[in-house]
């Protein structure tokens, strides 16, 4: 069940999550409302994802931001969407990661370009984050 409460907090309304939906499809990923939320709303179905964004949200210090291994790029609008001014480079090593964040991005008006990105050999120079 959607908690009504963060939908609020976090300004996505159910007409959004529908139209996203049916956004998703057109580009090739075809979801229930169910998978969708699993996919890239999970702090609205589960407490425990809830407190770990939460949690991420009150831990982020100023300066560049990783977030290597986004999967389908949720914790990173849950972030934008809570107002946190943060300087992200965000992707992940799977195509299939990207292109999902790339189109929760492109329909959220998110501008954030997600990179291909190994953790075993980072592109980026010591100490950039």
């Amino acid at each position: 069940m959607m908690n009504e409460k963060i939908l609020n907090e976090i300004s996505i309304s159910k007409q959004d999550l529908i139209e996203f939906k049916e956004f998703c499809n057109r580009n090739g990923f075809n979801y229930s409302l169910n998978k969708l939320l699993l996919e890239y709303f999970p702090y609205l179905i589960s407490p425990s994802v809830e407190r770990r964004c939460s949690f991420v949200e009150n831990s982020l210090i100023a300066g560049k931001t990783l977030d290597a291994g986004a999967g389908s790029g949720w914790l990173d609008l849950w972030l934008i969407n809570k107002n946190i001014n943060m300087d992200v480079i965000t992707g992940d090593l799977s195509d299939s990661s990207l292109q999902k964040m790339k189109i929760l991005f492109k329909f959220f008006k998110v501008n954030i370009d997600p990179v291909k990105l190994n953790l075993i050999s980072l592109p980026f120079k010591e100490d950039f984050f």
